[in-house]
C-alpha cells in the first residue's frame, strides 16, 4: 500500500491539515505553524495588533461563526 504524507508552513500546513481530515490516503501531515483553531484563535485575541491582524484576516476568509468555520476547521 502506498503511503502519502503532506507538509506545509502556516497556511500551506492548515490546509494540508484540512486535506488529511478529508483524504484517508494521507497518512501523516508536518504542519509548522498552522492555525488548527480558527474559533479558538479568534476568541484569543486581544490587545496585540498583529494577533488582532491575522484574526481579522481569518474572520475574512473562512467566517466568524462555527458553522461558517466549520468546513475549515481541522479540530
Amino acid at each position: 500500500m502506498a503511503r502519502c504524507a503532506c507538509t506545509g508552513e502556516s497556511s500551506g500546513a492548515h490546509l494540508a491539515l484540512v486535506a488529511a481530515s478529508r483524504l484517508r490516503s494521507i497518512d501523516c501531515v508536518i504542519g509548522l505553524g498552522a492555525p488548527t483553531d480558527l474559533v479558538g484563535y479568534e476568541s484569543e485575541t486581544g490587545p496585540d495588533p498583529i494577533r488582532e491582524f491575522v484574526a481579522d484576516q481569518m474572520r475574512r476568509f473562512f467566517g466568524s461563526t462555527p458553522a461558517q468555520t466549520a468546513a475549515w476547521d481541522p479540530v
